[in-house]
């Protein structure tokens, strides 16, 4: 039995046709089906060595950035801890002009440690 779709394909033939090739040569998996989802691993291994050297490089690199962001934020407060003592050394003994001084160094010390907060790690 045919039957004609309006565009003049005769589907009949069509799927026996698909039902004969598929029984006379039936699909078979690729190279690349059998193998899942692994990616290739076709870098040599010098390429490899020379991938993990850069990884290691970049790690190295940030874990020092962090290190001297720490020391110094660690510096930053440091120097806000000694001019506040000396300030209220200074209030103590009357000198509030010296005094107010050295509150001004402040306020520029913890804008600073403000910055650094919210500067990125490859600026250090």
């Amino acid at each position: 039995m045919m039957s004609k779709k309006p565009n003049g394909v005769d589907t009949g033939n069509l799927s026996s046709g698909l039902s004969q090739q598929l029984s006379t040569n039936p699909p078979t998996a690729s190279a690349e089906d059998s193998k899942g989802d692994l990616p290739e691993s076709s870098s040599s291994p010098q390429e490899t060595a020379q991938i993990l050297a850069e990884h290691i490089k970049t790690s190295l690199a940030k874990k020092e950035a962090v290190n001297r962001q720490k020391l110094y934020l660690n510096h930053l407060q440091q120097q806000i801890q000694r001019h506040t003592m000396r300030a209220e050394m200074l209030y103590n003994n009357g000198q509030v002009s010296r005094a107010s001084k050295v509150m001004d160094k402040i306020d520029e010390l913890e804008l600073e440690l403000h910055e650094v907060l919210s500067r990125p790690l490859n600026q250090f």
